[in-house]
């Protein structure tokens, strides 16, 4: 029985760890303008999103790439944060 006990164990950890999938994060602003200091922040689907993994991409484009969505962050300044997962 103890031995019954410890397969189902040792099982159940062998599929819990193989089904574990590597989550990836970022945070990108979405400013007008990725360069200007002084740009305001805009919100939309055709707006270019600066820093992180964006680099100038677009959230259509994110989303392209596996990139979802996942939070807003804002009250910052001249931007809205963005924080992403892959």
């Amino acid at each position: 029985m103890k031995r019954l006990v410890m397969m189902v164990g040792v099982a159940l950890a062998l599929s819990s760890t193989l089904q574990a999938k590597k989550i990836q994060q970022t945070i990108c602003f979405s400013k007008n303008k990725c360069n200007d200091a002084y740009a305001y922040g805009t919100l939309g689907d055709n707006v270019g999103l600066c820093s992180g993994k964006c680099k100038g991409k677009t959230l259509i484009e994110m989303n392209k790439k596996g990139w979802k969505l996942i939070q807003v962050v804002g009250g910052l300044n001249s931007s809205f944060g963005m924080v992403l997962q892959k």
